[in-house]
């Protein structure tokens, strides 16, 4: 081969070892908490509902097509097979109403709005048989619904509380302000009134306390800062503290140490540079029962409204979703250290649904966001993310052409030299 051939061979191999020298390192293993991809729902849907019931199996009801078509239809989740089958048709279209898991067994949806604009709140109510997979109709509400919370009670009955209750007459929507709430018994299908609350609420949340009472906090307006608590033993409710920051639209989670953890929503105050004029905040509190008081904690990374949260079995608190936009990243609160942490998250939502498996694994189904409403993941806490090797640059790219091109070049100058040898001949000027 010749010495000018593999001089430049030379210079290209030092060329390219350096060039790949400098590469980024790989990505490292360890991380906690992986995202993976689940099956695409049946029918795609926002502002719909998602309940876990008796079997591992997830209910998904109603919502929203996202082109303003209100949906009756119900399909049912197998993480095992990880399969979406249809669930029958509910009794009414419904959006923005509830689904609770009966200790039966069955699942008990109440009111909603039955079309996207007009509407009407509904007062109806249905029951969805897992064993039968049959829809039934259920007691009527004594007014109807929609955004309120239900909140399943110690000795099986269910609380449900606020919301909007719009009347559709003579062309426009007439809202009606209840301070009314009301209690389902599975037992005799009967719905019968608490005593009043303090006020009227919206987007407010409801938690059930560790002793069996029921935390309501915060809602639009007037009741953006207020809490109270409905004692069932008594049938009678409790102004509480006020909260820290005023909030409706935020999400509320039991703690493992008996404290509730309201995280996000908007504030009451408006602002047109932001969606819809209302604005987000990243603050969150802590209620802690046994002495009345709430406290401030560590602010998010990023102003929410319209995101989930769940508490993981680690005692972390898993938050996803945003109607704020370019905001996707979901994350993570610790409460033993108050420290929120940022995991990476696939894509933005809101209006979704999240709910653990018997596994610990969070489904986050459907949602509106840039990509389709019929999308579901998984997140599993558990789970380590492997290490990745970072990706090639295009520097090194071109390197690698021009080494192997000039390669290819010296061997093709050096097939008649090799030819030569075999014949006992010398090359020319040798």
């Amino acid at each position: 081969m010749r010495r000018g051939a593999i001089g430049s061979c030379l210079l290209v191999l030092v060329f390219v070892a350096g060039v790949v020298g400098v590469r980024p390192p790989a990505a490292e293993a360890g991380t906690r908490g992986v995202w993976s991809v689940a099956a695409s729902l049946i029918t795609g849907r926002e502002e719909h509902t998602a309940t876990l019931l008796q079997d591992g199996i997830v209910l998904v009801t109603g919502g929203t097509d996202g082109r303003n078509k209100v949906l009756a239809s119900a399909e049912l989740y197998n993480p095992k097979t990880n399969r979406w089958t249809p669930a029958g048709t509910m009794m009414s279209t419904r959006l923005d109403h509830t689904a609770t898991l009966l200790p039966n067994g069955k699942v008990l949806v109440v009111g909603g709005l039955d079309a996207f604009f007009p509407s009407n709140s509904l007062a109806s109510a249905e029951l969805y048989d897992p064993i039968t997979r049959v829809w039934s109709p259920a007691a009527f509400m004594t007014i109807g619904r929609a955004r309120h919370t239900a909140t399943l009670l110690l000795d099986g009955r269910v609380l449900v509380v606020g919301g909007l209750s719009v009347t559709l007459r003579d062309g426009g929507m007439f809202p009606n302000q209840s301070v009314a709430a009301e209690i389902y018994d599975p037992a005799v299908d009967r719905w019968s009134r608490t005593g009043p609350m303090s006020q009227y609420r919206l987007d407010q949340t409801a938690t059930l306390l560790h002793d069996g009472k029921v935390l309501v906090a915060g809602g639009q307006n007037t009741a953006s800062r207020s809490a109270e608590i409905y004692d069932p033993k008594q049938n009678r409710w409790l102004t509480v503290a006020s909260m820290t920051n005023g909030r409706e639209g935020h999400t509320a989670t039991l703690l493992p140490n008996g404290e509730v953890l309201l995280i996000g929503g908007q504030g009451p105050q408006t602002d047109p540079a932001y969606p819809y004029g209302v604005i987000p905040i990243a603050t969150s509190d802590v209620y802690a029962p046994g002495t009345d008081r709430w406290s401030p904690v560590a602010r998010m990374s990023d102003p929410r409204i319209e995101q989930t949260s769940t508490l993981l079995r680690n005692g972390t608190v898993l938050v996803v979703g945003n109607a704020v936009p370019g905001t996707s990243r979901a994350e993570v609160y610790d409460p033993t250290r108050n420290l929120w942490s940022n995991i990476s998250d696939p894509m933005d939502r809101y209006h979704h649904t999240a709910t653990q498996l018997p596994d610990g694994r969070v489904l986050v189904v459907g949602g509106y966001g840039i990509e389709s409403l019929a999308s579901a993941l998984f997140y599993d806490p558990s789970a380590t993310a492997p290490a990745r090797r970072a990706p090639t640059s295009p520097l090194m790219a071109i390197a690698l052409l021009v080494a192997a091109l000039v390669i290819l070049a010296a061997v093709a100058l050096a097939i008649p030299d090799v030819r030569r040898r075999l014949r006992g001949g010398r090359p020319p000027g040798g």
